[in-house]
């Protein structure tokens, strides 16, 4: 309203301030005329001289009342003119994105601090020259663009928005930087005065999205699964290679909780152990046995990174090695059934001779350094011979094994039992004089006798036992063994001798 009446009352008020000026100076003119031709005091006749006074006090109101207006409505707006453009400066200086103003002809009449920096030009040097001329008459290829076939100017011709998310503006030092802007018409009481572009530099923003999308197909064809969880636990990605691993397609995984893989081969102490680690660390890795969609449990190697960007993710990387595993656990299973081998007689499951020999020298050592009495005993299976000719050999070697559990049944967790050959075995006793060598002989000997064998009934055994002497070494102390088990033998069998 005010503006209203200002711009109808302000051109009244320089219209009479004009009017009352001629007037004032024609008035003197023509005073100062009769003053020169009548230069005479008494030539003035009353009437001029009221005339001049009043012409005087009028031109006296006259500044007065021009001076008041000045300050009421011309100063006071000019003041409001200027505290609204350096208002309009200081939001302008303050924005991210570059600010310029251009008259109808495209010239610069405004950039602001941010459109300098990007542009690398003062504000003195932007202010004047044509935009299009200085920033934008090349594209990214190189070819040249008229001021006349700019898209950009031909809409603002024709009071039009134009936007364009990637083009380029050409610095001060001629490089090229690549940005996204928007050019409005500047319309200022329904009549256009020129126009105003926002633009932004957006060279790094693109090279990171360029990035982000090396980034995503690397990670989407990848022979590796890839899963992302955010803190709540939920898939939120999974790549491409994810099916080969798992059988499920990323989006029948994405919004699951990665415990659809669990195969429950872990108890909740391994889970537990796990992410106290990512939550110390900020990563976990090791083998993890899961589930894949068809119920196939696998092994994989797996990374788990803890990831904060907006929020914090958990990055799973993981790979099948299952096969690996496998073989690893054919391989350990192989060596764990060459040691066996090496160790235990196949038919008895006792030490065999070699395993034997290395204990009854450990043992023989252990004696003779710490004084430890040692006995060893000698067992021999009664007519065995006739045993396999009668019943046939698989009954005897079930004689053998049924044998081989009496003697383990007998023996303590300190005595060591082994298969010497054939029908032969023998036992290692430490801390084991000849006087306990014998009662334990006699324990073997009864056990065997009453046990009734399947498919033969009867069977008996003879035993020669003797004990570690200083003199001894392993040879000597089997052999006295051995000569007692055949004292045995000769005496009628199923019984025991101590030599």
């Amino acid at each position: 309203m005010r503006g209203l009446y200002q711009n109808n009352f302000i051109p009244a008020i320089v219209l009479f301030a004009v009017g009352v000026s001629v007037f004032v100076i024609l008035f003197f003119y023509s005073t100062g005329f009769y003053l020169i031709k009548h230069p005479t005091f008494e030539n003035l006749n009353g009437v001029t001289v009221t005339l001049t006074a009043i012409m005087l006090l009028l031109t006296i109101a006259f500044v007065f009342i021009v001076g008041w207006l000045a300050k009421r409505y011309f100063i006071k707006e000019v003041e409001e003119s200027l505290e609204l453009s350096l208002t309009f400066k200081s939001i302008t200086d303050n924005m991210g994105d570059g600010v310029i103003t251009l008259d109808k002809n495209g010239v610069i009449t405004f950039a602001n601090t941010k459109a300098c920096i990007i542009l690398g030009y003062s504000q003195n040097e932007l202010v004047g020259e044509n935009a299009h001329s200085l920033i934008h008459y090349e594209t990214k290829d190189g070819r040249f663009v008229s001021n006349e076939d700019c898209p950009t100017m031909k809409k603002l011709k024709e009071n039009l928005e134009y936007s364009c998310e990637d083009d380029t503006y050409i610095k001060k030092d001629k490089s090229k930087i690549d940005v996204a802007y928007k050019a409005t018409p500047l319309i200022v009481n329904g009549a256009t005065k020129g126009s105003i572009i926002l633009f932004s530099d957006i060279t790094e923003k693109k090279k990171n999205i360029k990035k982000l999308k090396l980034s995503d197909t690397i990670v989407k064809n990848i022979h590796e699964g890839v899963i992302v969880a955010d803190k709540y636990g939920d898939i939120v990605f999974a790549n491409n290679f994810i099916r080969t691993v798992t059988g499920y397609t990323p989006e029948e995984l994405i919004g699951e909780n990665p415990k659809i893989l669990k195969s429950g081969k872990h108890d909740e102490k391994f889970y537990e152990a796990m992410w106290e680690r990512i939550n110390k660390d900020g990563c976990w890795q090791g083998e993890i046995w899961n589930k894949r969609k068809d119920g196939e449990v696998y092994a994989e190697w797996i990374t788990i990174t803890a990831v904060t960007a907006e929020s914090v993710y958990y990055v799973a990387v993981f790979s099948d090695i299952t096969d690996k595993k496998l073989q690893e656990i054919e391989l350990v299973k192989a060596k764990e059934l060459f040691e066996l081998q090496a160790t235990y007689d196949g038919m008895t499951k006792l030490y065999n001779r070699q395993k034997t020999e290395d204990i009854l020298k450990i043992e023989i050592d252990r004696s003779r350094r710490y004084g430890i009495e040692l006995s060893v005993l000698m067992l021999d299976i009664d007519d065995f011979k006739k045993i396999n000719d009668t019943y046939g050999h698989p009954t005897g070697d079930t004689v053998l094994r049924e044998i081989s559990r009496l003697i383990r049944k007998c023996i303590r967790k300190t005595d060591y039992a082994g298969r010497w050959g054939g029908e032969e075995f023998i036992v290692i006793a430490p801390h084991t004089d000849l006087k306990g060598a014998s009662v334990f002989a006699e324990s073997i000997r009864e056990i065997v006798e009453a046990t009734d064998f399947a498919g033969v009934g009867r069977v008996t055994c003879s035993i020669g036992a003797t004990y570690f002497q200083k003199t001894d070494n392993e040879e000597s102390v089997v052999k006295r063994a051995d000569e007692a088990l055949y004292e045995s033998k000769k005496d009628g069998k199923n019984r025991v001798t101590l030599l």
